[in-house]
């Protein structure tokens, strides 16, 4: 008779694919990119703009991170691939950001 055709073994459930390994690195990535923000220090010549400066590279830092968590959140509750796809993807730009702005 008709069998009912099994998808492809997934392989141990204790092995992450590459995608998985993929979004770990990215979150490393902006994890180190995002404390070296938080404890960059501008020092120039004019005090004021120092500290605008030093304050709005650790506010991006911190956005950046929270929103990195966010997506990280969404990555690890979701099981559906193509949302995976998109939250790494998410990751990527985050992490090409931080690497930008946190020189």
């Amino acid at each position: 008779m008709n069998e009912p055709v099994l998808p492809d073994d997934p392989g141990p459930w204790w092995r992450p694919n590459g995608l998985t390994w993929a979004m770990w690195a990215l979150v490393a990535w902006c994890g180190i990119a995002g404390a070296i923000g938080l404890n960059t220090r501008i020092t120039d010549s004019d005090p004021a703009g120092n500290g605008m400066a030093t304050g709005m590279i650790q506010g991006l830092a911190m956005l950046l991170l929270a929103a990195t968590g966010i997506v990280v959140g969404l990555y690890l509750l979701i099981r559906w691939r193509p949302l995976r796809y998109v939250c790494v993807g998410l990751l990527t730009v985050l992490a090409i950001v931080s690497t930008v702005f946190m020189r």
